[in-house]
């Protein structure tokens, strides 16, 4: 039920700002308060969205102000957490509006900060978990890759 996402600081800056790829769990569903079960009354009813994300503290611990991005269009800012649960912490989150999301990275466009390019057959070497924006690379269009220690 995680889906991939990146986490990184607020002002994003591509190329300076350092990114990490994460999974987490998004609540983002709006909720009706206030109706008493089983009857259709409707009494005093109020709809309510109150997001929130679930974060693997293996992965990394949810800072106030830090920007979780998900989707093209789709980022919330980090507000409140609450105290860890074993291996999880649940955060309070703000969703951005889709100005303030719009340029910032997604799962899918990074690739690793230390990719060495060859002429005529790339080799992609990971060593680190540091990432950078794939436009990084320019247009540039690769016929095979393979990552060392994995096959070649």
């Amino acid at each position: 039920m995680s889906v991939p996402a990146l986490y990184f600081a607020s002002p994003y800056v591509p190329g300076d700002t350092p990114v990490t790829e994460i999974s987490v769990r998004v609540h983002d569903t709006p909720i009706v308060l206030g109706d008493l079960k089983g009857t259709n009354f409707n009494y005093a009813e109020i709809e309510d969205n109150s997001p929130r994300i679930i974060f693997l503290r293996s992965e990394v611990e949810p800072a106030r102000g830090m920007i979780v991005s998900v989707e093209p269009g789709v980022a919330y800012r980090v507000d409140t957490n609450r105290a860890p649960n074993d291996i999880t912490t649940t955060s309070r989150v703000v969703r951005l509006t889709k100005d303030e999301a719009a340029g910032l990275p997604v799962p899918g466009d990074l690739i690793p900060i230390n990719v060495r390019i060859e002429a005529i057959f790339p080799t992609f070497t990971v060593e680190a978990s540091a990432v950078l924006p794939v436009a990084a690379l320019g247009d540039l269009a690769f016929p095979a890759a393979t990552v060392e220690g994995e096959g070649s």
